[in-house]
């Protein structure tokens, strides 16, 4: 064995571990999402995301717009339910909620109301479950029509 060095005492590291990982897929992933983002942002369609309890977490621009809420922040004051007269209400507790925990999906026609005008908005609605690996089968033929 070799005397230690000036630099090198007993007991001092003799070397460094060094580490490399593949991140290309996560890249690809981020850059998928932004992708992603920027469709709905844009989207000229109402588009939202609502946690469970049917508090808004996200609701886009164009949604926004069209139920007259000046922000993000303003959405995520609501809940789906505010979005809707009160027979609309319990069509969506009635059928649309059951239907989309049983099946996955629910489309049809819906109406909106704009928050500041008070107007029903006629809307042909589609919704889904969240993630959809949790259901069964996802891209299932016989989705319920109203």
């Amino acid at each position: 064995m070799a005397a230690p060095s000036p630099r090198h005492r007993p007991g001092d590291p003799e070397g460094v571990i060094i580490s490399f990982r593949d991140i290309t897929e996560r890249q690809r992933t981020h850059e998928e999402l932004q992708q992603f983002a920027a469709l709905v942002s844009l989207s000229s369609d109402f588009v939202a995301i609502s946690g469970l309890d049917g508090r808004v977490l996200y609701l886009n621009e164009a949604g926004r717009a069209l139920t007259g809420l000046d922000s993000l922040e303003e959405a995520r004051t609501k809940y789906v339910p505010d979005f809707h007269t009160e027979e609309r209400r319990r069509h969506v507790t009635e059928v649309e909620q059951p239907t989309v925990l049983t099946d996955g999906r629910w489309e049809g026609e819906g109406t909106l109301r704009n928050f500041k005008t008070g107007a029903v908005i006629p809307t042909r609605t589609s919704r889904g479950r969240w993630p959809p690996s949790s259901v069964t089968s996802p891209w299932r033929s016989g989705r319920r029509r109203s």
